[in-house]
């Protein structure tokens, strides 16, 4: 009976030891797992040092381009010419999302296995004046879609890291140029001309920065502010479809977009069509030398359509007085005395 107590209390102890090294285990493998997540996700470089960027070199074996900005956000190239936003931002969420990503190998006999040797290798540089704040270089693509074998210069080690990065090496100078005809933002504006050929509305703020339209010496306030925002960060979004070769000028623009800043000064958007046998339309900016191309349907965007809803709300207010002016002429009130007429035999 005895021996059959101690069997149990033995076996109970062995389970519970079981148990133990069960839970021991795993929370073992969790914390191995969280610290593997933390290094992943480990960003290479600090928020001060974006802010304090001011040049970027992307350089593949076939083409380097240099990348220049005074506040961390805007770039240009060397040149001068202004680089698209678009690809400003993109390229902006590329390097705050940069992380040192997981070790894959620690043996530099490894890099052209990985495509990081110097003929194969695509580079990224960060750097401040003369403070590089990252020197990366990359390679083949990793286990995933988004997954690049990379290493930190100075290293040995082979990274694989999450990024996107791997779309700008493969740019060229024109494909980073801005491509955007509007870069004036919507506070800066006080009066707006839209002309497509015989076409032309004209807008404008007021005091309070309400718009108005102003159409043959009428001035209409808008009151659907939702519908000139959407029209004007339309405007932001137009782009041009590409650049026309050197020596080509706009000098017959049937078209026009002229904005009137806050100081006084106009940026002018100016669009002509090429000939009768090309669908493209070339198109200019004021106090640039770039020449854009633009397809055939560019008038969609630059259209106000949000003016035809007030031309109808004005028809119909128009209607209106209309019909209650008729009412009181047409009032059923005699102005003079009708005699009535007794039929005789």
């Amino acid at each position: 009976m005895k021996s059959s107590r101690f069997r149990s209390t033995y076996l109970f102890a062995g389970l519970f030891v079981v148990l133990l090294l069960f839970v021991v285990f795993f929370e073992n493998e969790g914390s191995d797992k969280a610290r593997k997540n933390a290094k992943t996700d480990k960003a290479i470089l600090s928020e001060q040092q974006l802010e304090s960027l001011d040049q970027v070199v992307i350089k593949s074996p076939e083409i380097e381009t240099v990348l220049l900005t005074e506040n961390g956000t805007d770039f240009t190239l060397e040149d001068g010419s202004v680089v698209d936003r678009d690809e400003s931002s993109v390229l902006l969420e590329e390097l705050i999302g940069l992380s040192v990503g997981t070790v894959v190998s620690k043996n530099k006999e490894n890099w052209q296995k990985y495509g990081l040797t110097d003929d194969t290798q695509k580079m990224l540089v960060l750097s401040n004046g003369e403070e590089n704040y990252l020197k990366m270089y990359f390679g083949n693509g990793g286990n995933t879609s988004t997954a690049l074998y990379a290493r930190i210069d100075g290293e040995d080690e082979v990274r694989e890291v999450n990024t996107q990065v791997s779309r700008f090496f493969a740019y060229d100078a024109e494909a980073w140029k801005n491509k955007h005809l509007v870069l004036t933002d919507q506070d800066d504006i006080k009066e707006l001309e839209v002309r497509i050929g015989e076409d032309v509305w004209s807008f404008s703020q007021d005091s309070l920065g309400s718009w108005i339209w102003n159409q043959d010496g009428v001035t209409t306030p808008i009151e659907d502010v939702d519908a000139v925002d959407a029209y004007y960060e339309g405007l932001l979004a137009f782009k041009a479809t590409g650049f026309a070769e050197d020596g080509i000028v706009v000098d017959g623009a049937q078209n026009f977009l002229t904005f009137t800043l806050s100081d006084g000064m106009q940026s002018v958007v100016s669009i002509q069509k090429t000939d009768d046998d090309n669908p493209l339309y070339l198109a200019s900016v004021s106090g640039q030398d770039t020449v854009f191309t633009l397809s055939s349907d560019f008038s969609v965007p630059l259209r106000p359509l949000f003016v035809d809803a007030l031309v109808e709300k004005i028809k119909e207010q128009s209607l209106g007085e209309d019909e209650s002016s008729t009412l009181e002429e047409g009032s059923p009130v005699a102005s003079e005395e009708v005699p009535l007429e007794i039929p005789t035999e």
